[in-house]
């Protein structure tokens, strides 16, 4: 995988968590939507973060793309338990992310040996 596909997709997952957690704001149970709201705005930093640090020539990169993954991961979690359609494609967007994080440190991996 190239670092550019996986900025986007970075950048892809950021906006889906941003959507999603305002589309949360609007729901009538905000009680109910708070981890949601939560993990999606941390998730959201995360991948900006990632995404930034990927866009310079800093090398290592793994610790923070793992906690991304995680944080990915929780996210997609979280939202799967809400029907809501923004819900389910920030699930969606979260899952890719985290799939081509991982996807990504086994190609650099590679390189590395």
């Amino acid at each position: 995988m190239e670092t550019q596909q996986l900025i986007q997709l970075l950048n892809k997952c950021k906006s889906a968590c941003e959507i999603c957690a305002d589309a949360c704001l609007a729901e009538s149970d905000l009680a109910h939507m708070e981890d949601c709201i939560r993990s999606c705005k941390v998730c959201a930093s995360i991948c900006a973060t990632s995404s930034s640090m990927l866009a310079t020539s800093y090398q290592n990169v793994s610790p923070l793309l793992n906690y991304c993954i995680q944080v990915c991961e929780d996210c997609a979690k979280n939202c799967k338990e809400h029907s809501h359609e923004h819900c389910q494609k920030c699930a969606e967007s979260c899952e890719e992310c985290a799939k081509n994080c991982n996807i990504y440190l086994e190609t650099i991996q590679e390189i590395t040996l």
